[in-house]
């Protein structure tokens, strides 16, 4: 198993999108096109807003370049006054341990990032650290993770069993 040596106390939080019509009823033609609909706005807002009360100062937010995640992104960092890094990478194209491997190296430069993204992905990843398998996440809703001494460099199976030596 291989790790990463932390200098500091790293933070991620997994940011999953709010509510989001079908491509259909939001009258577009392709997934990444997909708006919040107002419940999801509001849903995001809400979460915003209590992840704003952790206190954490986040260095940036990751999101994926579909409509639905950006919007979800200006909704934290207008709340959580925190910059925008759009990504492709985070669209859901590549496998969750590429994704990982993505964020990885996005932490060599920052101690605390939201990633705002998509199921199942979200899940897979924060579910492996915490349960040793992938997760169901709510649209609007998070989970925030704190590494401290140690950052995972995979996401195999069963992982989460030790995360710190």
């Amino acid at each position: 198993m291989t790790r990463f040596k932390l200098n500091t106390v790293k933070k991620i939080v997994f940011f999953r999108h709010g509510h989001s019509p079908t491509a259909f009823e939001a009258g577009v033609n392709t997934d990444a096109e997909r708006p919040l609909s107002n419940r999801g706005s509001e849903e995001v807002k809400i979460s915003a807003q209590k992840l704003a009360e952790y206190k954490i100062d986040f260095n940036i937010i990751l999101s994926s370049t579909y409509e639905r995640a950006k919007q979800t992104s200006r909704i934290l960092s207008e709340i959580l006054k925190v910059e925008i890094i759009p990504k492709e990478e985070l669209c859901g194209h590549l496998a969750p341990a590429q994704i990982w491997q993505f964020i990885l190296q996005n932490f060599e430069n920052y101690d605390n990032i939201i990633i705002a993204g998509h199921q199942p992905y979200l899940g897979i990843i924060s579910g492996r650290f915490l349960f040793g398998a992938g997760i169901h996440i709510d649209a609007a809703s998070f989970i925030a993770m704190e590494f401290k001494d140690y950052l995972p460099t995979d996401i195999e199976q069963g992982f989460a069993k030790e995360i710190t030596p």
